[in-house]
């Protein structure tokens, strides 16, 4: 998120996000710049809003971005061919934190939920650390999922 703006200009790209999450970009509140730097950050609003089931060619290749509220409400895993991105939703070892603005426990059991329905062979690429089977990521968040 630091350099969406300089890379939106340098590259001439847009910023895509899901619909729930449009009103943190704006705000270092609700983005938590402030939290983290104590200072006021705030980013040009998105170009483009999506809802889940959004599709996204890139290439050859098609994305499709999963709504999966928790980490904020409006984060997405992005699913293509044999591999899910899961960002903050998802960690190899556990899960994305929920005690920031739009973060939710109880919604983030559901998307695991969610997640759990996909095949479980996907290699996930997380928002931070390894990478991983879907199943034994799963597995290793079973403690919050009871």
């Amino acid at each position: 998120i630091f350099s969406i703006d300089a890379l939106r200009e340098r590259l001439g790209i847009k910023l895509m996000m899901h619909k729930d999450d449009a009103e943190m970009i704006t705000d270092s509140h609700k983005n938590a710049f402030f939290t983290f730097f104590r200072r006021e950050c705030a980013y040009a609003p998105a170009d483009v809003l999506f809802d889940d089931g959004h599709e996204i060619s890139l290439g050859c290749e098609t994305i499709k971005a999963i709504h999966t509220p928790g980490h904020t409400k409006g984060s997405v895993c992005y699913l293509t061919g044999d591999a899910l991105i899961t960002g903050d939703t998802l960690f190899a070892d556990g899960v994305g934190r929920t005690d920031l603005y739009g973060g939710s426990s109880a919604a983030l059991v559901c998307s695991l939920d969610k997640l759990a329905e996909l095949d479980k062979n996907l290699k996930i690429y997380t928002g931070h650390g390894d990478t991983e089977l879907l199943e034994h990521a799963l597995d290793n968040s079973a403690y919050f999922r009871r």
